[in-house]
């Protein structure tokens, strides 16, 4: 027991001793050393979860239109267009008229018959130059030029009417096959007279492609409106 109680004193002592030793051979503190490199960038974190797309707002009311912008510069102009083709020169003075011929109206001069019908419209310059024409109603609603023929008693009896016109007038002529007094039409006739004047100085000639007979053709030719 007291070996062991002596041992642990001589430790104590030495102990003591190493302290003192240490204590007197410390020195003053050092300067401060240069900062060390760097350490290496840690890795990355992992990429968070990208959240839901949130929902699509209500459509806003529409707005109000804007005041209307300014007229923008006239442009400039386009280039002149190729000048067309010369038409064929009109005739203005070409004119149609409606006459009625009554029953009362009809003359007997055996074996025909004539009207008589005042046109002053055929003028001195007409009767040189121009020309008339002359077209009956018919009974399917269209117009009969004269010479015209008129079929009755199954073909075998018929009318014949032409015309004839001087300055002032123009007249109506009825005949009947049978060479006898012609008999007094039963009903009114009706009567559409052209009048077609000719070019100063030049004789009235009818275009060859024009069919004087067809009233409808002249119509056309000439635009007129009846």
């Amino acid at each position: 027991m007291k070996a062991k109680i002596k041992i642990q004193t001589v430790f104590a002592v030495a102990v003591f001793v190493s302290g003192i030793l240490i204590a007197s051979c410390t020195g003053p503190i050092g300067p401060k050393g240069d900062l060390g490199p760097q350490g290496p960038t840690g890795a990355n974190g992992a990429t968070g979860a990208i959240g839901a797309t949130g929902a699509i707002g209500a459509t806003g009311a529409t707005g109000t239109a804007g005041a209307a912008g300014a007229t923008g510069a006239t442009g400039a102009q386009g280039i002149q267009g190729i000048q067309g083709v010369a038409g064929q020169n009109g005739n203005a003075n070409v004119k149609t008229y409606i006459y009625n011929i009554s029953t009362s109206s009809w003359v007997k001069s055996d074996p025909k018959l004539y009207a008589t019908l005042n046109a002053s419209f055929v003028t001195q310059d007409i009767n040189n130059n121009g020309v008339i024409l002359v077209f009956m109603s018919n009974s399917s609603g269209g117009w009969s030029a004269f010479p015209w023929i008129e079929f009755t008693n199954s073909n075998t009896y018929f009318s014949r009417y032409t015309f004839a016109y001087s300055v002032g007038s123009i007249t109506i002529w009825k005949e009947d096959s049978d060479l006898t007094q012609s008999l007094i039409p039963s009903s009114t006739m009706t009567l559409k007279i052209v009048s077609i004047q000719g070019f100063a100085g030049q004789i009235y000639n009818m275009p060859k492609l024009l069919n004087a007979n067809n009233y409808n053709d002249i119509k056309e030719y000439y635009n007129l409106s009846e």
